[in-house]
């Protein structure tokens, strides 16, 4: 299968999810329309740029499967029909040359991706992080722009959407983050030193880490990860503390629309939700390391298996049927 990836130059993780998992699939060729860099082994630039810098997102994938189209070559291979199905990585921002594939393809060989923290919903400005930064006035407001387009969109392809309120429910089909399977722990350990990572998401001072590597030692040494909602549900940050054997310690997950994250495994993170909030509360002790390793290889083995981006892929290519 030739498979054209439209991707725009951001650092959009749902965009880095599917393409990676993409390359996993052996029948499948990629052909990108502009160069991800650092996504391959032999990238020389400076991670620590990137967003998050670039902790667990970059050079994963072999330089010698990197297939770049020119923009001629591009209109010549749509008009031919030469791609069997054309992808908009990052739909959210731009669909370049959408008027001439929607002449050469069918719907189903049309797939937009939505990664957009957007919900299409009565929601706060992003600078107010959803409070992390109390001294910002929360501003409300609707994403109409990305609601029409993303309905336009919608008729003539397949539009897989990150974050889906109950009001959107059914209308679009959900998509999240998934997780490079080569980056999960070969088997977890339960040499923990403490109880909750010392990492804290939005607070600044707990961002110590350097490299992947100590990073995610931070997570293995840990039972619990914290993490929630900001900007959007879903967050790469819950997959690390899943595929390093640690459990995400998730407070409003409760809230988490259905179609939102539809994947992951909510309800047992419900259920150890409450454990951390005893253990927090009265300690850990000798005898609750049988219940904790029970939860801890359930959760990871059930991410093994459901929340890889080759999986996530798999999922998506179901769709050309």
């Amino acid at each position: 299968m030739n498979i054209l990836y439209f991707y725009n130059g951001t650092n959009d993780y749902e965009c880095l999810s599917l393409l990676h998992g993409l390359y996993q699939i052996e029948w499948v060729n990629i052909y990108l329309s502009k160069d991800m860099p650092w996504l391959f082994t032999d990238y020389q630039g400076d991670t620590k740029t990137l967003y998050g810098k670039g902790f667990n997102t970059t050079k994963l994938v072999n330089p010698n499967k990197k297939i770049v189209h020119a923009q001629n070559l591009i209109t010549k291979n749509i008009e031919n029909h030469w791609y069997d199905l054309i992808i908009y990585g990052v739909a959210y921002i731009e669909t370049p040359f959408l008027e001439l594939v929607t002449l050469r393809y069918k719907k189903n060989e049309i797939f937009f991706i939505d990664g957009a923290d957007e919900d299409f919903f009565l929601r706060k400005n992003h600078i107010s992080l959803h409070g992390l930064l109390k001294k910002m006035l929360p501003i409300w407001y609707f994403p109409l722009t990305m609601i029409r387009n993303a309905k336009k969109c919608s008729k003539l392809g397949m539009y897989f959407k990150r974050e889906i309120s109950k009001k959107y429910s059914g209308k679009f089909i959900p998509i999240s983050f998934a997780y490079p399977e080569e980056l999960f722990l070969s088997e977890i350990a339960n040499t923990k030193e403490r109880l909750l990572a010392q990492i804290i998401p939005g607070k600044l001072d707990t961002y110590i880490y350097e490299d992947a590597s100590s990073y995610n030692k931070g997570y293995q040494i840990a039972r619990f990860g914290s993490t929630f909602k900001k900007a959007g549900w879903d967050c790469w940050r819950h997959y690390e503390i899943l595929a390093n054997g640690c459990i995400p310690y998730f407070p409003d997950i409760n809230k988490c629309p259905d179609d939102t994250m539809f994947l992951f495994p909510k309800n047992i993170i419900k259920i150890t939700n409450a454990l951390y909030e005893k253990w927090e509360k009265v300690g850990f002790k000798e005898e609750d390391e049988k219940v904790y390793a029970f939860y801890q290889k359930l959760l990871f083995d059930y991410a093994k298996k459901n929340l890889t981006t080759k999986k996530l892929a798999e999922y998506v290519l179901s769709y050309c049927k």
